[in-house]
């Protein structure tokens, strides 16, 4: 990561939280997009497309999950996120600011404070699968048509949808996470594991 991002993240921390936080304090309350460490889980909701909507009532129906989250992503470089379209790749986190609401999960130690450690490895993970070759980043259409039937176990084996990436880099960071989940569905389960995440902001679209 790059050098001093540590403690100038640290300085912008404060006190306070609860609620779908895991019970963690620590709460970033004026999260500003260039201060996500590289690594983080992030969930968006973008609110003008129909394919998000679509992904959003198929996960209430076929899985009963209530949430509003479309699609996961990992925190790249400062002010870029490592994002799984038609191909997996880096790009500026300017686009999704413009549409979505993005909400940043990331790792915890048992005290509570950032686990910056695991945040590297996560970083590390996700940077690995950028430098693969095309045809092993492209986007897994099995994956979803399993989700969307409810038919988790059809998947392609060289292939991810968007969260079947998220959950692989978070899976270096906490073994218990699902893998082929649903972004409501992960958001779900970040709330119910407040041991190891928590919520550390919500970015409104501009």
């Amino acid at each position: 990561m790059e050098r001093g991002y540590h403690d100038r993240f640290r300085g912008k921390m404060v006190a306070g939280g609860g609620g779908n936080r895991g019970g963690r304090g620590g709460v970033m309350t004026d999260l500003d997009p260039k201060d996500i460490p590289p690594g983080a889980v992030i969930l968006s909701d973008d609110l003008y497309s129909p394919i998000a909507w679509l992904i959003r009532l198929i996960t209430h129906r076929r899985q009963h999950v209530v949430g509003s989250y479309s699609h996961g992503m990992i925190a790249g470089r400062v002010g870029h996120v490592i994002s799984q379209g038609a191909l997996l790749r880096e790009q500026k986190i300017d686009r999704w600011l413009r549409r979505c609401r993005l909400k940043v999960w990331v790792p915890v130690t048992p005290a509570g404070a950032l686990d910056w450690m695991a945040l590297d490895e996560m970083f590390r993970a996700a940077t690995r699968r950028l430098a693969k070759r095309w045809w092993k980043r492209m986007y897994d259409p099995l994956g979803i048509l399993g989700q969307w039937l409810g038919a988790r176990w059809l998947q392609s084996p060289w292939a991810d949808y968007c969260t079947e990436m998220t959950g692989e880099v978070a899976w270096v960071a906490d073994s218990r996470i699902p893998i082929h989940e649903s972004p409501a569905g992960l958001n779900a389960w970040f709330k119910q594991h407040g041991d190891r995440w928590m919520e550390l902001g919500v970015i409104e679209p501009e």
